[in-house]
């Protein structure tokens, strides 16, 4: 197969971070959140957060700093790494960037301090060098490099998390000697925490009616050490060299105790359960980079990444009945190893009379292996079932683009650009037939910007594209994800090496508004109609319920967005130093393979709200809070299967102190109103149905920390 259903012939990657773009948008586009004089003469649309601004924010992690900026959303759960998204929409619909290169497999944004990341770059459209893996947007994390003469600054922090002590530590060096410059970034970061849920599960099958009260008791250790070193040399003439690593390493001890209690009917197939894994990660990154000019119009950039992961899990399953009695044992040990190197360069040429020309390439070769063995021992007359799965999947993508910015008069400028990409996968294992699906896209996107006559701070915003979302290596591999008691609500999940990527059409439009001091009024609306859409797929082998991802046919996704932020005292006169942010946004959806109502994307929030203000309430002192509201709801992803999950309230408080120049003192409270997430699963096929109710805790979090620079 070479094509998504409804689409014409498309990437199909079996890596989300296959779809690696070239690095950098041209060098004389360079936007930043805190100067609004930059980002209205943009041709692509791209907001630049600074380091400086998370600092100002009160930022304890690099996620805690983006969940304070208009558009992006942060998708904390308990257990659960932290996920970013733009229009609410993540799973792949947002572009996740390292250092212009696809975040790698096991990366964490939890385990990287504000103090590490020179800026944040977003764009909510596509650009022909930062790649159409896009559908939502992408989000670049621009690591720091070493700067001249810059001093030693130390972070420490800790604090409670349900009562249990959570600690991180940051340290950010640079030294410079004539040409050369060096630098080291570390970070160690380590706690517990603890978390429960209460469940209810309603069912019946043929001859028999159930239901029964799940109480769930979690437990988590964890320990994420990062190291971020870089070397650069720079000639007189301009040209430049650098050498820039990503590594961490992740120790992850987990606990669950599952206890149920039968109500009526049959009973459960384990009154109790507990489950203990030791899970371990390490991530290498290399990128080598070039920058040299060919002639005083033209620049020529390639980069060299080599990237390395792997995971082990070792873990231990026990079922037992009404008496405490073992009735199932089950042990997993797992391996993976995810190997990357990509080669990628952009020439850029300066055309004249306001033109630049960019023309680029990305070719990458890269292997996905996994292995899990399982074992298990079941009381008499109890099925049992051995496993020992093996599966890789090997990827060779290559990418060519073209790109031209020009500025067409005093009130017009445009940027065109197109991207093809061609990809060949190969997924094979002991169990499996080879499956190899080769395709390739073009992605052809354009931008224009109108400043309105006698008007020097309003303009509108353009930009059509065509993006897509390749599948991530969980959705293509086609091993088991064993679940401890399973169930419709609660099933395995198994991959599908089959699966295409989702193909859109992308339309952004937006008005802005720059007020003084930084001040921004933005209205923008977006719509994307994307083909192919994946959604999960429920059904029954052996007795035993598994989930898999499918192409579901075409789905619409719309939505409007507003954002409004400046000094409090450009609006009112007298008020205190402070500076306010309110972004709003509303999205609609539709699936049109699946019956509704509630046939909408499930994993998009309906409407979000941000608020959030910084008052300098003294030379010395800085309080500040941020507030985020996602409204939940109904979502119906097939015929047999919905969902339904509350609506989420997140408020964040701070005080900072400034003790002296050089020394900071800060309290952080995190996610203060402590409201518990509540979701509802059902399953109704025929003759089978499940339903089952959640409430997980959400406990609050107290920080404090000390910034010195020495």
């Amino acid at each position: 197969m070479t094509a998504a259903p409804e689409a014409a012939p498309v990437v199909d990657a079996p890596k989300v971070e296959a779809s690696a773009a070239a690095p950098t948008t041209l060098d004389r586009v360079e936007i930043k959140d805190t100067a609004a004089s930059d980002r209205r003469v943009a041709n692509a649309v791209k907001v630049q957060v600074s380091r400086e601004d998370f600092m100002r924010l009160g930022a304890n992690t690099l996620a805690d700093a983006l969940q304070r900026i208009s558009g992006v959303t942060v998708v904390r759960e308990p257990g659960k790494e932290a996920e970013l998204r733009l229009r609410g929409l993540g799973n792949g619909y947002t572009q996740i960037l390292v250092n212009g290169d696809p975040a790698p497999p096991g990366f964490s944004i939890e385990s990287l301090a504000p103090d590490l990341v020179e800026r944040v770059e977003i764009l909510r459209s596509a650009t022909a060098d930062t790649g159409a893996q896009a559908i939502a947007g992408t989000i670049n994390i621009i690591l720091r490099k070493a700067r001249a003469g810059a001093p030693l600054q130390l972070r420490l922090s800790a604090g409670p998390t349900a009562g249990l002590m959570n600690g991180q530590a940051s340290l950010d060096w640079s030294q410079a000697s004539g040409a050369w410059k060096w630098g080291l970034g570390a970070s160690l970061a380590g706690g517990r925490n603890a978390w429960h849920a209460a469940s209810a599960i309603d069912g019946f099958a043929p001859e028999q009616t159930y239901r029964y009260a799940l109480a769930t008791e979690e437990r988590e250790e964890k320990y994420i050490a990062g190291l971020t070193p870089n070397l650069g040399w720079k000639s007189a003439s301009g040209d430049s060299l650098s050498l820039a690593g990503l590594l961490q390493a992740t120790r992850n001890v987990y606990a669950n105790d599952d206890a149920r209690t039968r109500l009526s009917g049959d009973a459960p197939e384990f009154a109790s359960d507990s489950l203990d894994s030791t899970d371990r990660a390490r991530l290498a990154r290399w990128t080598a980079q070039w920058k040299g000019a060919l002639s005083p119009e033209s620049r020529l950039d390639v980069k060299l990444t080599l990237s390395s992961n792997s995971r082990d899990l070792d873990a231990l399953f026990v079922g037992r009945d009404a008496q405490a009695a073992p009735r199932l044992t089950r042990t997993v040990a797992s391996h993976m190893r995810d190997d990357a190197n990509t080669l990628s360069g952009k020439y850029a040429l300066d055309l004249g009379d306001d033109h630049t020309l960019g023309l680029g390439w990305d070719l990458q070769a890269g292997k996905r292996s996994e292995r899990r063995v399982q074992d298990e021992t079941g009381t008499e007359g109890y099925p049992s079932l051995d496993l020992d799965e093996d599966y890789s999947a090997h990827i060779t993508r290559a990418a060519i683009f073209a790109q031209h910015e020009w500025t067409i008069d005093k009130q017009m400028s445009a940027y065109a650009g197109l991207r093809w990409e061609g990809l060949r996968t190969r997924t094979e294992g002991a169990a499996l037939d080879p499956v190899t699906v080769s395709a390739s896209v073009f992605s052809p996107v354009g931008q224009l910007i109108w400043k309105l006559p006698g008007s020097r701070s309003d303009q509108l915003r353009i930009a059509l594209g065509r993006t897509y979302k390749a599948p991530t290596p969980r959705q293509l591999v086609p091993r088991r994800w064993v679940v401890s008691q399973n169930s419709p609500t609660s099933p395995d999940f198994r991959g599908n090496p089959a699966l295409h990527p989702e193909l859109a059409w992308s339309l952004d439009l937006a008005f802005e508004r720059y007020l003084a001091h930084d001040g921004l009024l933005g209205l923008s609306g977006y719509a994307r109609d994307i083909h192919g859409v994946v959604l999960q797929r429920i059904h029954q082998e052996d007795q035993t319920w598994i989930q898999s991802p499918v192409n579901a046919g075409r789905a619409l996704v719309l939505g409007l967005e507003g954002e409004l932020k400046g000094p409090l005292r450009d609006w009112l006169q007298g008020a205190p130093d402070m500076d306010l942010r309110l972004g709003a946004t509303r999205n609609w959806s539709r699936v049109h393979d699946v019956p509704g109502p509630g046939n909408r994307l499930g994993s998009q929030p309906s409407a979000t709200l941000t608020l959030g203000a910084d008052w300098r309430a003294s030379k010395a002192l800085t309080l500040g809070s941020s507030f985020v509201y996602e409204r939940g709801g109904y979502v119906r992803t097939s015929l047999a299967q919905s969902t339904s999950r509350g609506s989420n309230r997140l408020l964040d408080l701070y005080a900072a102190w400034r003790l002296n120049p050089s020394t900071k003192f800060r309290v952080a409270a995190t996610n203060v109103l402590a409201r518990p997430y509540r979701s509802w699963t059902q399953y109704m096929g025929e003759g089978f149905g499940e339903t089952m109710q959640t409430t997980l805790s959400n406990p609050a979090s107290l920080r404090v920390q000390l910034e010195m620079t020495l």
